[in-house]
């Protein structure tokens, strides 16, 4: 029978059956891509949490550079895992396939559980709006808001993720809608950055559609303003 040899994790050669051979190195083409995703799912959580926590969206540029880099180190320590992977006793392989295949899961389910968030004005109406108002911080300006089908839209749009009271440490311009419903009850939107506050609720959201109110928001202004100018 044709034999190879193979390092048992020191400097001992091994000398194993071609076919054995075969066997571990298929079984460690295994471990190596499993490896790779668990380990590139623990760093798209990490770098999702510091996006979001600590400096805000990052621009597509940087984003897919952070990406690729995790990529390289999730392959390297791939690498490193699955070489001591090899050494270890059948049994023990198979428990640490196991544990590491149920927190990959684990970690797919929190990411997409994170990136979906969940739109708290999805189902908002304008019928279900009697009046609107929106107020800036700057310049301390007041508009109310006659359009409410327009305004139902970019509400609609809005994605919490977390609950997050630490807005108050932003600086930046601060929107807030105030809404008088139909049945006389009263809501308030405000946004600021990332963060987007609920009758006194603030969440951590998804910053597109923050972005997309805020520029309503200021082109409203910007209308009254020219109202004014040719009056």
């Amino acid at each position: 029978m044709a034999k190879g040899t193979v390092k048992n994790g020191s400097s001992e050669i091994v000398t194993v059956p071609c076919g054995r051979r075969s066997e571990i190195n298929n079984m460690k083409k295994g471990f190596l891509i499993i490896f790779t995703f668990f380990y590139f799912g623990l760093f798209i959580i990490l770098i999702d949490l510091v996006s979001r926590n600590f400096i805000g969206p990052l621009p597509v540029v940087l984003n897919l550079a952070a990406l690729v880099a995790a990529f390289i180190l999730s392959v390297g320590l791939a690498q490193f895992t699955a070489n001591k992977a090899e050494v270890l006793a059948p049994l023990k392989r198979k428990i640490l396939l196991a544990i590491v295949c149920l927190l990959l899961i684990l970690a797919v389910i929190v990411v997409f559980v994170k990136a979906k968030g969940k739109k708290p004005f999805q189902d908002l109406e304008a019928a279900d709006i009697s009046a609107a108002s929106v107020e800036l911080v700057p310049p301390d300006t007041t508009v109310q808001i006659t359009d409410l089908e327009e305004l139902a839209g970019y509400l609609n749009d809005i994605v919490v993720y977390e609950k997050d009271n630490s807005y108050n440490d932003y600086a930046g311009q601060t929107v807030t809608i105030t809404l008088t419903m139909k049945d006389g009850s009263k809501k308030e939107i405000r946004e600021n950055n990332s963060f987007v506050v609920i009758d006194g609720t603030g969440y951590k959201a998804k910053y597109e559609p923050l972005e997309a109110l805020s520029h309503y928001a200021n082109s409203l202004r910007e209308d009254l303003n020219s109202m004014y100018i040719a009056n």
